[in-house]
């Protein structure tokens, strides 16, 4: 999922299953981009993201922030499981 432009974004109620990288917040071209971005992250479940063919440094994590201090990330009622890593970077 690549939401490029918004500055406040809910993801809630959701299923991700096996998906490598879960949720995976960060700027999507350039780390100048502004920063107070809010991200709200309620009642999701977020299971399976091991997935060790990937070399991507954020595989295997349930949350990545990928550029820390640009995002306020809240995150209540998220239930983990089978992760690599259940939280990074928060």
């Amino acid at each position: 999922m690549c939401l490029d432009g918004w500055t406040e974004v809910d993801i809630r109620e959701n299923v991700l299953d096996g998906n490598c990288n879960g949720i995976r917040i960060g700027t999507y071209i350039t780390t100048s981009a502004g920063s107070g971005y809010v991200v709200r992250l309620a009642n999701n479940e977020i299971k399976n993201t091991v997935a060790p063919f990937n070399r991507d440094a954020y595989a295997g994590y349930a949350i990545a922030v990928t550029v820390p201090g640009k995002f306020n990330v809240i995150s209540e009622g998220n239930t983990f499981s089978g992760n690599l890593k259940d939280v990074f970077g928060i």
